[in-house]
């Protein structure tokens, strides 16, 4: 990757992820049980292989370091001890590494959101895991057809807790950046610019278009629709005003 940042998640599994060789317990609801950093925190052993691999590598390009699910500070700062842990170790066996990786969460529980100006102390960056959030924030299961119609990334709730974590990290002067499908939703992409995100992830193959709107958007156009929207308390009305925008801004051919 030559000078360019690598940012490697740590062993995101549970839920809807499904690793057949380590055994994972049945659960009557998986997406709220043994899952990601839990996992990791629970199985030390595993969980210090990976760092030992994943701070090696950091002798040899830019890394950074992204944990999943955290929901507590106790979390971040035990993930952070094992993180010394494991430097000490390579440091005993004469190993190179980063010493100054950088450390970040992923936001993807209410509980998160609502602790986000404590947890940023900690860390040196934000990644918002927008499907868990916007799961957990609602109360709905993505991959339940019955109520799929509700995971709605434009609820007021899910517009407003993005923006929080957002002005959160901020205020820290530390990025944010935007994981899940919101992020090559090309609705979203305004509400997104509007509230400065530093990064989207998305599928490469809409890599290509979402780079070419976000280039088209206006930054002071686009924080005026945040603020309308910020204040509305409709689903229905916020993706009514968001088209809205693109017809005024002539923006509809992204819409296909």
């Amino acid at each position: 990757m030559g000078k360019k940042w690598v940012t490697i998640r740590t062993l995101d599994i549970g839920g809807d992820k499904y690793l057949p060789y380590l055994n994972l317990p049945d659960e009557e609801n998986p997406s709220l049980g043994w899952r990601s950093i839990r996992i990791s925190l629970d199985r030390e052993d595993l969980f210090r292989i990976q760092l030992r691999a994943l701070l090696r590598a950091s002798a040899f390009g830019n890394v950074k370091l992204l944990f999943p699910m955290i929901s507590s500070v106790e979390e971040i700062r035990k993930v952070k001890e094992i993180v010394r842990g494991v430097k000490a170790e390579l440091k005993a066996s004469g190993y190179a590494f980063d010493d100054k990786i950088q450390l970040g969460i992923m936001i993807e529980v209410p509980a998160a959101v609502t602790m986000a100006d404590v947890l940023i102390k900690e860390v040196q960056f934000f990644s918002i895991g927008t499907n868990d959030l916007i799961q957990y924030t609602l109360a709905v299961d993505r991959n339940n057809a019955k109520v799929a119609k509700l995971f709605d990334p434009f609820h007021p709730a899910v517009i407003r807790n993005i923006h929080h974590v957002i002005m959160i990290g901020h205020s820290a002067k530390k990025s944010v950046s935007i994981c899940g499908e919101i992020g090559s939703n090309p609705l979203v992409v305004p509400l997104l610019v509007g509230m400065g995100v530093d990064m989207l992830s998305m599928n490469p193959s809409t890599i290509t278009k979402i780079k070419s709107l976000v280039c088209k958007i206006g930054i002071q156009d686009a924080k005026v629709l945040l603020k309308k929207v910020l204040l509305m308390d409709s689903s229905v009305l916020i993706k009514k005003t968001v088209t809205d925008f693109f017809v005024t801004y002539q923006l509809t051919e992204y819409l296909k």
